[in-house]
């Protein structure tokens, strides 16, 4: 049996996976938990925020803490499905936690979409919500290349590590910037459409969910946290477009 401090790290890494998956606050600590109480740690204590992890287990009457700050999260839901698939095995069978961990590394070495993919998936909503807001076709292929280049945009802010706060202003100041040139060459004739159909790819839907779910189960703390964010997130669109709208004004 391994000592309660091994599974105690074991633990609080997939508590760390899963958050920097864009998992909900519940999730992590009711899936912590269960993992701890699967390897004989009935006693477990497991307190999660967007940005970091609290857990204690007591080792011979001896309490063992362990804490966790979250530098980066993201929304990966296939690896998220992983960790889960990963935290049911182990309530099952309760392999060794060496085993559990290998499993865990693996998970963690999956490269998930690739680039080109996500692009993809940028640029069909951009399209699809431009159709669904009345674009014509120029607004159309306007708001699928804005898209696109948003995505780009994104990887590449994201290697640096920016804040969700200063990726929403660049991303929604390229959309803008991108929407407006195709409305002084003419080739967009309903610019609010395109604009908003590649906007949509930037609105924290998981990050409100999430929030909202989080003051249901009566965890205001971390639900303030993720309200936060949803809100920083709308600000940086609102003063991305604003920035180029300010700009269009000066120049037209």
């Amino acid at each position: 049996m391994k000592s309660k401090g091994t599974i105690l790290n074991f633990a609080v890494d997939v508590g760390v996976e899963l958050l920097n998956c864009g998992a909900e606050i519940q999730r992590v600590e009711e899936t912590m938990t269960r993992i701890l109480s699967a390897y004989g740690c009935n006693d477990a204590e497991v307190s999660a925020t967007p940005v970091n992890i609290i857990a204690t287990v007591s080792d011979n009457s001896l309490p063992l803490t362990k804490s966790a700050r979250i530098k980066y999260r993201d929304t990966n839901l296939y690896r998220l499905e992983q960790l889960n698939a990963l935290s049911r095995r182990i309530c099952e069978t309760k392999p060794d936690i060496l085993l559990a961990r290998k499993q865990l590394a693996k998970i963690k070495e999956e490269k998930g979409s690739s680039a080109l993919a996500q692009i993809s998936a940028f640029a069909a909503v951009g399209l699809s919500y431009a159709i669904f807001f009345g674009g014509t076709a120029g607004d159309i292929v306007t708001a699928l290349i804005a898209a696109a280049m948003t995505r780009i945009l994104l990887y590449l802010l994201d290697r640096q590590r920016y804040n969700i706060f200063f990726k929403s202003i660049l991303s929604a100041t390229l959309i803008a910037f991108v929407t407006l040139i195709a409305e002084i060459t003419g080739f967009s004739h309903n610019p609010e459409s395109a604009m908003t159909g590649a906007l949509m790819t930037l609105v924290p839907g998981i990050a409100l969910t999430n929030c909202m779910r989080d003051f249901m189960a009566e965890d205001y703390l971390s639900g303030m946290s993720g309200l936060a964010e949803a809100i920083l997130t709308a600000f940086g669109i609102a003063i991305g477009v604003s920035v180029m709208f300010f700009a269009k004004g000066a120049v037209l």
